[in-house]
């Protein structure tokens, strides 16, 4: 019988401090996985949050930019009598556009930060643009216009630049 007490003398003495061990690094192991995984998941989460609002912020400048456009074919069509407006409509008209030109000042404003220097700098140009009216309505509305492609050229460049969207064009 002495023998069995031995061997259970031996069991405690070398398995179990083994063991131990083993378990406790398992467990320090896990736990640095542990936090590495969630310090790569929440850097991922804030890149993610970070990419979608300057999506939301292209999205909305080539949006309101869109919208003068179409203020100023209905302006043009207006000045050459192609769709005549009231008064009343051409108030309309021009407090419609007052308001997006307003929006554009602060798209322009609040955007520093999340679009590019260069999106930044075509906004404020535009802005600027969109201040000088000219000595003749149809001067003003081809000035307009063309500042408006041109910036609308730079945002979609500068917004395709800074998501990395890649365009791809599939044969159909």
């Amino acid at each position: 019988m002495p023998n069995r007490y031995v061997a259970i003398e031996f069991l405690q003495k070398q398995i179990m401090p083994n063991f131990v061990l083993d378990l406790l690094i398992g467990s320090v192991t896990g736990l640095i996985a542990a936090v590495f995984a969630v310090r790569i998941s929440l850097h991922k989460f804030a890149s993610q949050k970070w990419w979608e609002r300057r999506e939301e912020a292209y999205a909305k400048i080539v949006g309101i930019l869109s919208t003068i456009k179409v203020y100023l074919g209905k302006w043009e069509e207006d000045e050459f009598n192609i769709r005549k407006l009231d008064q009343e409509g051409k108030r309309e008209l021009y407090q419609k556009m007052r308001e997006e030109r307003e929006k554009i000042e602060l798209v322009a404003s609040e955007g520093a930060f999340r679009v590019s220097e260069k999106s930044n700098e075509a906004l404020n140009e535009l802005v600027k643009s969109l201040n000088r009216f000219g000595d003749h309505p149809i001067d003003a509305i081809q000035n307009h216009y063309e500042a408006i492609r041109e910036c609308l050229k730079i945002i979609k460049s500068e917004a395709e630049k800074d998501l990395r969207i890649k365009r791809k064009w599939y044969k159909f």
